[in-house]
């Protein structure tokens, strides 16, 4: 569940788009799994709701009544669906629309993913071998950064040179190998919302 106060998370943070007040501290690789999985909930039925409202505006005038109210009734249900799930949100976590947020994992494992039968890595973390554990907001950054670098060097264009040192560093400073199968499992995080 998350906390209001956390010792050790800053309360306060600028960055380039901005300042962020800490909102709340999301403990365990669980509950910072669910709270990501209702964000993409959130954004998935703001997008469907946002559709079909441009779907109903750009409606012709002489669309049958059926097929109007078919999508308004559509649109209603979707609207009462992200309804509820704001309204969890902002009780559990202070969470509101009017808001830009950052999660910012403090702590973080990376685990390599286990490989099934069928010869396929598998999503299951209790199957997961831990590879490293990240203990830093700092650390973590580092890591994305280096991942990042990796990413953009790698491409057509880029400098293997880069690449290389990135893929380097991951594997001696995280024990990542750029071509393995991994879960980034956040352990604690700390969630920032903007002050504007």
């Amino acid at each position: 569940m998350p906390t209001p106060v956390q010792s050790g998370v800053p309360s306060h943070l600028v960055r380039e788009d901005g300042a962020y007040n800490l909102v709340a501290a999301i403990d365990g690789p669980g509950a910072n799994k669910q709270f990501i999985a209702n964000l993409q909930v959130i954004n998935a039925q703001r997008q469907a709701l946002g559709e079909l409202t441009r779907k109903l505006t750009a409606l012709p005038k002489n669309t049958p009544s059926d097929e109007r109210a078919q999508l308004s009734k559509r649109a209603g249900e979707i609207e009462a669906g992200l309804v509820k799930n704001m309204e969890f949100m902002t009780k559990s976590y202070g969470y509101s629309i009017h808001h830009n947020y950052l999660l910012i994992p403090l702590k973080a494992n990376i685990l390599e993913k286990s490989i099934s039968e069928d010869g396929k890595p598998s999503e299951d973390e209790s199957l997961a071998t831990l590879v490293k554990s990240i203990e830093s907001s700092q650390a973590y950054e580092h890591f994305e950064a280096l991942r990042a670098v990796y990413a953009r060097e790698s491409r057509e264009g880029g400098d293997p040179a880069l690449a290389q040192d990135a893929a380097e560093q991951l594997l001696s400073d995280y024990g990542f190998k750029v071509q393995g199968n991994y879960i980034l499992q956040i352990s604690k995080g700390a969630l920032y919302a903007s002050t504007h």
